[in-house]
């Protein structure tokens, strides 16, 4: 019987996950560049505009968005590439290496996700949620780097930060080791867009991850 209700209960949460990733994606869709564009176009409350390699940005006052227009499509982002020039990024990758493919997405679907969601729905053949081992708690088909082209958005731990089962095992510890502990469970803690075959990791702390996002989501258009 205790099986039976286990069994009937992960069914319930893989359900309620899938659901809630697709409400996300038609929540992104119906504020994507199509409604953004028109909103743009009816108030017309330009602030700022910018000439960026060769790209005209424009910022509306009510959105506070910088909208561009590229081969034909037009896109809206947080920041401009301007403002992101410090952030250099280890990336191999182009636009064209998703176009007509689908790509997973690994993580909390947040800020971060929709920025790059936003450019890559334009080419890409479909976009889902994803695993990259058994171990994975939620209910996604398992991906792998070596075939699957899968984005990564994964927020840096600190050690001020950390609750629950991550704060129990260090709350005995110094500030230092705590934080040597956890930037050795995070990878070296350090921000960045990194490639590990087809997977591509964004990292950034919380309040820097649409700056990252952005910065990929431009570096793969060229700009």
């Amino acid at each position: 019987m205790k099986n039976i209700i286990n069994s009937v209960d992960k069914e319930r949460v893989a359900r309620r996950n899938k659901l809630i990733f697709g409400l996300f994606l038609i929540f992104i869709m119906l504020f994507s560049t199509i409604g953004f564009a028109f909103s743009f176009r009816t108030t017309g409350n330009v602030v700022e505009d910018l000439e960026y390699n060769g790209v005209e940005f424009l910022r509306d006052q009510s959105t506070g968005y910088w909208t561009f227009d590229l081969n034909g499509n037009q896109y809206f982002a947080v920041y401009s590439p301007q403002e992101l020039e410090n952030i250099s990024l280890a990336n191999t990758k182009t636009i064209n290496d998703y176009a007509n493919k689908p790509v997973y997405f690994v993580g909390e679907a947040g800020d971060g996700f929709a920025e790059i969601y936003r450019v890559l729905t334009n080419y890409v053949s479909r976009v889902g949620g994803a695993c990259l081992d058994q171990n994975c708690s939620e209910d996604y088909p398992l991906k792998d780097c070596s075939t699957d082209n899968v984005i990564i958005i994964e927020e840096i731990l600190r050690a001020g930060n950390l609750t629950g089962e991550e704060a129990e095992g260090i709350e005995n510890k110094s500030f230092e080791e705590a934080e040597d502990i956890v930037s050795s469970d995070t990878a070296g803690s350090i921000e960045g867009v990194t490639i590990d075959r087809n997977c591509v990791y964004v990292k950034a702390k919380p309040e820097n991850l649409v700056r990252y996002a952005d910065a990929y989501m431009y570096d793969l258009l060229g700009i």
